[in-house]
């Protein structure tokens, strides 16, 4: 006798990520791994040896046994007819295996969509490549966790420890949250099977602080968030509609020496980023010969975590300027610094939830364009960046040591470039995903990022000068 189903809700953001969804643009993330093995060992044999290891592990915790069913409305129920083999896979590339032929494969892996009636989630190990490395690229639908719970997945099925052993992979891991996690997400599943509407009639008791302090947003408008522009973001390449083929690209940059160059201006980590995506799309556009007049749009995924839960998404989104109309480097962190600042100041404003509301009112032309491509009246951002914080310490799987790990995101029509960074000890490393048939020469924006990292480094030397006068 099958054990009765229990009905698991979504958040209001998982669902749109499941609306979302086409051929054309898949709305899973992803994380490619590089683990090193120990000297004098084969990594093809060390990468032959986890996938067997992996595939022992035949049972799924929550929400990796989740896979998508609906009544009258779309909700999770556990899989009990899991089958591990739908969801763990090794290749190896051909010889020579390099890591340009790897981000390729990654590529194409990213640009497929996932069978719905399994769990939707993948996990490649991937061998054949050069440094006595393999990798191992993570593939997870967007409506099943944000970067944040991803992040602390990740960070959790690995160890400081490199003596420690019998791992399980993180879809074998034991269920972790909070009791306040857990008595949510009992609530939502009671009121999906006595009341539907309960959340609905929740969500309008917030509906009067989110629309005066949008109200209040709009009439102090000073740097274009609202207004006349909040849905006219530049038309450039970057906004078109967009196929289901893929480009991935990633490299590394030394976190000490961001934090390091942005002290003396009073720049945060996240306006440097801001900063180096402006000024290596402002030349990236500058070489096709697009480049508009009105700066670049980025929206960027703000974590509204209050607890080290994991699972669905608590996120808020915030629209900034990547400062591209300026004509230095100090002007674009001038900008970016501005309207960041802005948007901070609004979002303090709401609780959590409002938070979340106040993000789906004033986006869903957006989100209307990036699902059809065809309201592109409505632009309200031309990319995305993401910044997830990671571990600081080196981690570890059964002895292999973690070596690097770079975020995969989501491209949508009207939004083609899609940048993501993850925090792994002293490095950050930056994915970058986009549309192959559409945006070319993507890796020559980690070109143009190093680039505006030294130009950064030179403009802060007098500040460094003055401070140390002073």
């Amino acid at each position: 006798m099958m054990p009765k189903k229990k009905m698991i809700a979504l958040e209001p953001t998982d669902y749109l990520f499941l609306a979302g969804e086409t051929r054309q643009q898949p709305m899973h993330v992803g994380c490619l791994l590089f683990y090193c093995v120990k000297e004098g060992e084969d990594a093809n044999e060390a990468a032959t040896s986890a996938f067997a290891r992996m595939q022992s592990y035949t049972q799924a915790n929550p929400p990796f046994n989740y896979r998508l069913a609906r009544r009258w409305l779309p909700y999770w129920e556990e899989d009990h007819e899991f089958d591990i083999t739908n969801h763990v896979r090794h290749v190896q590339l051909p010889h020579p295996g390099d890591i340009k032929e790897l981000l390729k494969l990654v590529g194409v892996f990213h640009g497929l969509t996932m069978d719905r009636s399994l769990p939707l989630w993948y996990v490649w190990i991937i061998s054949g490549l050069p440094d006595n490395r393999y990798a191992v690229y993570t593939q997870i639908h967007h409506s099943l966790l944000d970067g944040v719970s991803g992040a602390r997945m990740i960070a959790r099925a690995h160890s400081p420890d490199p003596a420690q052993r019998d791992m399980p992979p993180i879809w074998a891991m034991p269920v972790k949250g909070s009791k306040r996690k857990a008595s949510n997400q009992a609530k939502a599943q009671g009121d999906l099977e006595t009341d539907p509407f309960s959340a609905a009639v929740n969500l309008l008791r917030s509906n009067r602080n989110i629309a005066r302090t949008v109200m209040q947003a709009w009439k102090n408008d000073r740097i274009g968030l609202f207004g006349s522009d909040m849905f006219n973001a530049p038309d450039t390449i970057l906004n078109q509609r967009i196929t289901g083929a893929r480009r991935f690209v990633a490299d590394s940059f030394s976190l000490s020496r961001i934090k390091a160059v942005g002290k003396p201006l009073g720049a945060t980590v996240n306006d440097m980023l801001l900063t180096m995506m402006g000024r290596s799309l402002q030349r990236y556009l500058e070489d096709l010969g697009q480049l508009p007049k009105e700066p670049l749009r980025v929206l960027m995924p703000v974590n509204l975590r209050e607890d080290d839960s994991i699972g669905g998404n608590q996120i808020a989104m915030v629209r900034a300027s990547l400062g591209t109309d300026q004509t230095d480097i100090a002007g674009i962190m001038a900008a970016v610094k501005r309207s960041v600042d802005e948007q901070k100041k609004l979002l303090r404003k709401l609780s959590k939830s409002e938070s979340q509301l106040y993000s789906g009112i004033t986006l869903a032309p957006w989100l209307a364009n990036a699902t059809t491509g065809k309201l592109d009246r409505f632009r309200t951002a031309n990319t995305l960046l993401s910044n997830v914080p990671g571990p600081k310490e080196t981690l570890y799987w059964n002895g292999e040591q973690l070596d690097a790990m770079y975020p995969v995101s989501i491209v949508m029509h009207q939004n083609g470039v899609n940048f993501t960074v993850f925090s792994y000890r002293d490095n950050i490393e930056l994915g970058i995903i986009g549309c192959r048939t559409r945006i070319p020469h993507l890796q020559v924006l980690l070109q143009y990022m190093h680039e505006a990292l030294d130009e950064i480094e030179a403009a802060s030397r007098p500040a460094k000068k003055q401070r140390s006068a002073g």
